[in-house]
């Protein structure tokens, strides 16, 4: 169960916060929610995804989506609305990693791509998620710098990255 507004509680079927901490974007009036659902024997090839009312805590709609199977603990890396409130990108920047963009009207998937443009020497993978123009922002932590790079949600792919000069940059409260 998690308390949204008013403390009203949403029921998160299927849910195991040891294994998979629900991510949530918030709308005007609308609060989304995606999380993995777990076998008896840890296995998840499923994202739960629910949107629940801001004020009465009502859902208003559920989709389970196939996924990559995973063993175990995994750690999604956000939900995020786009700035037109009409999709959701959820990401998991860890292999096997997922982009899923997700319509806000029906919870169906939109594209996705399970081939993300990190390297194995990326360190600290963020998603940071839709940048103001609209493009989806990511970045890593390498040997020489920060990398940067963008991502349009039409095609999954990256038209633009940079790195930042200098050294390797210290861990600064980014997950890995």
């Amino acid at each position: 169960v998690c308390s949204g507004q008013d403390h009203s509680p949403v029921s998160l079927a299927n849910a195991n916060f040891a294994l998979s901490i629900p991510s949530m974007a918030v709308g005007a009036e609308t609060v989304y929610v995606a999380y993995r659902s777990f076998d008896r024997t840890n296995r998840s090839s499923h994202l739960e995804t629910a949107a629940y009312d801001i004020k009465t805590g009502k859902e208003l709609q559920r989709k389970t989506i196939v996924v990559p199977l995973v063993h175990g603990p995994r750690v999604a890396d956000g939900l995020r609305l786009s700035n037109d409130g009409n999709v959701l990108a959820y990401a998991e920047t860890h292999e096997p990693g997922l982009i899923l963009l997700i319509s806000t009207t029906d919870l169906s998937e939109i594209r996705r791509s399970e081939h993300l443009p990190f390297r194995p020497e990326d360190r600290h993978r963020l998603f940071a998620g839709f940048e103001a123009g609209g493009l989806l922002a990511f970045a890593s932590n390498r040997a020489d710098g920060i990398h940067f790079f963008r991502v349009d949600p039409r095609t999954l792919n990256v038209v633009s990255e940079s790195t930042t000069g200098g050294p390797h940059q210290p861990d600064v409260g980014v997950r890995s």
